[in-house]
């Protein structure tokens, strides 16, 4: 989906950044600096919640049914 979106911001200009999107009242570059602040507020979210989860010492195995024996 990165690369797709790239790809397609790649095709558009400074001009087309300045345009209003229909019926939004907010240009099209307002519209992509939330899209980029949103997801780097959520990149902080789960950096933050992967630094106070302890990791687990072991995994518990689990057995798949067919292999155990009654």
């Amino acid at each position: 989906m990165r690369a797709k979106t790239k790809e397609e911001l790649a095709k558009r200009d400074d001009k087309w950044l300045e345009e209003e999107i229909p019926g939004a009242g907010m240009t099209n570059f307002y519209g992509w600096f939330h899209v980029m602040e949103h997801q780097s507020s959520h990149l902080g979210q789960i950096l933050l919640l992967q630094k106070r989860i302890k990791p687990e010492e072991k995994a518990e195995e689990i057995i798949p049914s067919e292999t155990i024996k009654n």
